[in-house]
């Protein structure tokens, strides 16, 4: 039986180094492919748990509008489809702001990055 190959991950970049065109498109495809994958998961974590999800938006509704009308067929799954999504991605964005902050890390130099995540986290104490 012939063994397969597993797939090499790019290589991360540092400051100051350089990389082809081929290079940089093979990590952004990367990490592309993971932030879709991080949407995935979210969307069918919030798939099976559309209902309650609904549910606690219906009672954020002033009690008079809080029925639901749906005017064709299909309108209650796009519904649960359209929840999942929006809930999906909002489970995945710390993912998603993530990789694209380290793709985008290597074109700052050093003391810019830094500076970057000191004030980050000088944000995040007030």
């Amino acid at each position: 039986m012939a063994r397969v190959p597993r797939p090499r991950l790019p290589r991360r970049l540092d400051h100051g180094e350089e990389a082809s065109l081929v290079e940089h498109l093979d990590e952004l495809r990367q990490r592309l492919f993971f932030m879709l994958g991080a949407v995935a998961v979210g969307m069918v974590v919030c798939f099976v748990l559309h209902r309650r999800i609904i549910h606690y938006m219906d009672i954020t509704l002033p009690p008079k509008h809080r029925h639901l009308t749906t005017l064709t067929v299909g309108e209650p799954f796009m519904t649960s489809i359209w929840v999942a999504l929006y809930g999906g991605f909002l489970l995945a964005l710390p993912i998603i702001l993530w990789q694209i902050w380290s793709f985008f890390l290597p074109a700052f130099d050093k003391t810019t990055s830094r500076s970057r995540r000191g004030r980050s986290s000088a944000s995040r104490r007030r």
